[in-house]
């Protein structure tokens, strides 16, 4: 049986859509399970649009989140679309990681911003995720400095741009 929230999904994807299964959500906290399930889809299009919606609702409450970032974490290792990869980056951004997920977490994302074959997106995410880990352990400050400074050279603008911000926000704290 399809669930409201995959029939609006199967729509197309659009502004519309997303906010229409955000306030569904945000109505109803114990929804969420229906989006993850879109989420973690082996459907190339219920995933994809289900990753927007999903980017949305961590900047609001990212804590609806939080019981399933194990799950988030480990669907990097075969997601079905960039949009996935994408939006659980974003996501990552607005929560506090849970220590038992801050290594795997850290290292993904490192790749992420190390590695010029990723999108931008990856890029941005990925820095800024492996910048708010290195805060809680300054051990890891110096090798996100390297990272960042590596890419931004020949990074694009937003890049660069994010780049000194991360690169200053660990040179001072």
């Amino acid at each position: 049986m399809i669930s409201e929230i995959e029939s609006i999904l199967a729509a197309g994807q659009s502004k519309k859509m997303a906010a229409t299964v955000v306030d569904i959500i945000l109505q109803d906290e114990n929804r969420i399970d229906e989006l993850m399930q879109c989420f973690f889809s082996d459907h190339l299009r219920t995933c994809q649009h289900a990753a927007w919606p999903v980017g949305i609702i961590a900047e609001k409450h990212p804590l609806i989140l939080l019981p399933y970032l194990p799950r988030m974490v480990s669907n990097l290792d075969e997601p079905k679309h960039d949009a996935v990869v994408r939006n659980t980056l974003r996501t990552f951004q607005f929560m506090e990681i849970p220590e038992e997920l801050q290594s795997d977490v850290y290292d993904r994302c490192l790749e992420y911003l190390s590695n010029p074959k990723y999108p931008i997106a990856f890029t941005a995410f990925g820095m800024t995720v492996c910048a708010d880990i290195a805060m809680q352990y300054p051990e890891l400050k110096e090798e996100v400095i390297a990272a960042i400074e590596y890419r931004m050279p020949h990074g694009s603008s937003g890049i660069r741009a994010r780049g000194a911000k991360e690169r200053h926000r660990l040179q001072t704290v």
